[in-house]
């Protein structure tokens, strides 16, 4: 997997921004990378964010998140500390629009945003600054949850990366298999079956693979090993899991019932009328799933872009 040296982290001084920049320096720092954290000063700025705003005016971002962390007990006040840390206010519309300009002109590897977690009309009208910047970015997104307290410092837990045996979730497989090991926890690699959708390798000629389920889930299982065979990697505590239903859906539940750091999973890099009317598995699972989501991009700057995988149907 291609080196992460610098990773950007937006900042807005909500709970969701301070654990996504907890998770940038920790990874940031596990690895020798830069961390770039930024704070987008918007046109219409939300008047009731006060520190935002006083970041803005004064032009210290480093001296006002250090004081929004000393002023919460055990909120890691050693975060700021170590000469890897560049700290930057941007100017523009909005915030998604300043992070991706931002993460260009730096040649950024990994973007790191928290995300609120919005459903239903009060995300139609407010929108995702995360959603945003995973839709459009060229390189690695990952979207942080609010941890709740304590979360943050059980790093140790399990990384669950969805497959659907296409190149994407190949290169999303060799990213979560590197992640696992370099922190020495489990892999669960997930593939969901879906209504209609059969792959030459588990193709039976039945108009529904829960016709006959038990051959299905053998022979899908058989190739999840052969998958993570052909794709290799570091040694990893390696578990394999088979749902059945939607995918995102299915997904999310795992991330549920299962209680992982962060899922790790390929987005195919559909625009306009297709992705509208298709949806986005990656989207949806980063609003529902109650963990951190790391999204490998089909475009751009990719981790794990010399991986090779079977051409077959997929499920995102």
């Amino acid at each position: 997997m291609k080196k992460l040296n610098k990773i950007l982290v937006g900042v807005d001084f909500s709970p969701h921004s301070d654990a996504a920049l907890i998770e940038a320096v920790r990874i940031g720092r596990s690895i020798d990378a830069e961390v770039h954290v930024v704070y987008a000063d918007v046109l219409h700025r939300d008047t009731s964010n006060e520190e935002g705003n006083e970041a803005a005016k004064s032009g210290d971002l480093r001296g006002v998140l250090q004081k929004r962390f000393q002023s919460v007990e055990g909120s890691h006040a050693d975060i700021f500390s170590g000469d890897r840390l560049r700290f930057t206010i941007v100017n523009d519309l909005s915030a998604a629009p300043a992070l991706l300009s931002y993460a260009g002109d730096e040649d950024i590897d990994l973007i790191v945003v928290g995300t609120h977690g919005r459903r239903g009309f009060r995300r139609v009208l407010m929108g995702s600054v995360a959603e945003e910047v995973v839709r459009r970015a060229k390189r690695p997104v990952l979207t942080v949850r609010e941890a709740t307290p304590g979360a943050m410092a059980s790093v140790d837990r399990k990384i669950v990366a969805p497959i659907d045996f296409s190149q994407h979730s190949a290169r999303a497989l060799r990213v979560a298999r590197e992640l696992a090991a370099g922190r020495e926890v489990p892999l669960i690699v997930l593939h969901v079956l879906e209504e209609q959708l059969h792959p030459a390798f588990y193709n039976t000629g039945m108009f529904s693979q829960y016709d006959d389920q038990p051959e299905v889930e053998s022979r899908v299982a058989s190739a999840m090993k052969q998958f993570v065979e052909k794709i290799g990697g570091p040694a990893v505590d390696l578990r394999f899991m088979i749902r059945k239903g939607a995918a995102a859906k299915e997904i999310a539940q795992v991330a549920k019932d299962e209680a992982p750091a962060m899922i790790v999973m390929g987005t195919h890099g559909r625009t306009g009328l297709e992705r509208w009317v298709t949806g986005s598995v990656s989207e949806r699972v980063i609003r529902d799933a109650p963990c951190s989501v790391f999204v490998v991009k089909s475009f751009g700057k990719q981790l794990g872009s010399n991986i090779e995988a079977t051409d077959e149907p997929s499920a995102a």
